[in-house]
């Protein structure tokens, strides 16, 4: 049997097209993982067929490419295990929904089992303290979305920045009790924040963020060269993508009729789907007159390589006298610029591609492209009001 790759269901989609007969075509990815096809809107959606006491019934993982082949493999290994004890993933998910707490949820419960153990005057006062302060960034978060980096990122670090170091330990130490009390009543399947230290204020480490005066210097150098390496730079700073996912892009992977590029060779292994703001896409159209490999970033029919495009970031430093950053400086410059805007962590983290935890995982990807390509849009935006200023 031929392998199926993302090629071979590409084929498919295109040859559902042509039956308008039928409504929907189904191919069998592996045991009881399937993909149906509906054949006027080419939607396509991986679903794992589910058969318990004689009766089969569908359970939907998510829609292809927004659910990467690998993933909806991986996932129907889950939900084979899942199967095999009897239980249903369809009902075991209602029930996890039913049972999800928000952090501030979570919050409130303790405070109650506190009181009913008998807490000190001062205790309540700290915990108060707490919640009215320091809860606020992540009290709508589910607690199972929860992770250190955004306890770090959102309250720790900016107390450590105007030096109330005590005020930052007690507040790790109520985040890790919260994290605790969670685990142990079962409404998140790990200690979340156990990998905290209590000493972690004590070296923050300092990442380089390029501010406008430097971004205008830098595009302005890029788009004198504008070279092909010179507009990988350019488009990776629009779009806050890894450098790799950019250099592994291949116009099998381009519609330039629908705007959208599809990176598929991504550092977490899930496919994300990007519709692209206008300035982005015209260097992608610039890059597809002068198109002779099937790399959209290449020398002749060879990709690029990190070398080639780290190349030009030094010769950009040595002639604009820029402090030195990394091609990773400019995904973490995005994803900067666009928190000081306004938006939103977990829309930031959508456009960047990290990796998700819990339910979001499945369906984060796929609801949000339309507000990611208005993000990416007001971005560029951004940037060519800095550049034409």
């Amino acid at each position: 049997m031929n392998e199926i790759t993302d090629k071979k269901i590409q084929s498919w989609i295109n040859q559902a097209a042509k039956l308008p007969t039928k409504k929907t075509v189904s191919h069998n990815i592996m045991p009881n993982l399937w993909l149906r096809i509906t054949t006027h809107t080419k939607t396509s959606i991986f679903i794992y067929r589910v058969v318990l006491k004689n009766t089969a019934t569908w359970y939907t993982i998510g829609e292809y490419p927004l659910i990467s082949l690998h993933d909806a493999r991986q996932k129907a290994m889950e939900i084979r295990k899942i199967v095999k004890q009897g239980i249903n993933p369809n009902d075991l998910e209602r029930e996890q929904k039913a049972q999800r707490k928000t952090v501030r949820e979570i919050f409130n419960l303790m405070m109650d089992n506190l009181k009913v153990k008998g807490i000190t005057k001062n205790s309540i006062i700290s915990l108060t303290t707490f919640s009215n302060n320091y809860l606020s960034p992540v009290e709508d978060k589910e607690i199972n979305d929860l992770t250190p980096k955004l306890v770090r990122t959102l309250v720790i670090e900016p107390l450590i920045k105007v030096s109330k170091l005590t005020t930052a330990k007690m507040v790790l130490l109520r985040f890790k009790q919260l994290s605790t009390f969670a685990y142990e009543r079962e409404y998140s399947k790990v200690d979340i924040l156990a990998r905290l230290k209590n000493d972690f204020f004590t070296s923050v480490k300092c990442d380089r963020v390029l501010n406008d005066k430097e971004i205008i210097t830098a595009l302005k150098w890029l788009y004198t060269n504008n070279d092909t390496p010179c507009k990988q730079i350019i488009l990776s700073l629009m779009l806050g993508t890894r450098m790799n996912e950019l250099l592994n892009l291949t116009w099998d992977n381009v519609d330039l009729n629908n705007g959208t590029i599809l990176l598929s060779e991504t550092k977490n292994k899930s496919n994300l789907l990007i519709k692209l703001p206008p300035q982005a896409l015209e260097i992608i159209q610039q890059l597809h007159t002068i198109k002779i490999g099937n790399y959209v970033f290449a020398n002749g029919r060879n990709p690029f390589n990190a070398n080639t495009v780290n190349s030009r970031i030094l010769a950009l430093i040595k002639n604009t006298g820029i402090n030195k950053f990394t091609h990773h400086d400019l995904r973490r410059t995005f994803s900067s610029k666009l928190a000081e805007m306004g938006y939103s962590l977990d829309l930031i983290d959508s456009a960047t591609n990290h990796k998700l935890q819990g339910i979001r995982q499945n369906y984060v990807h796929t609801n949000r492209l339309e507000e990611r390509y208005n993000m990416l849009s007001d971005w560029c935006n951004y940037l060519g009001n800095l550049t034409n200023a």
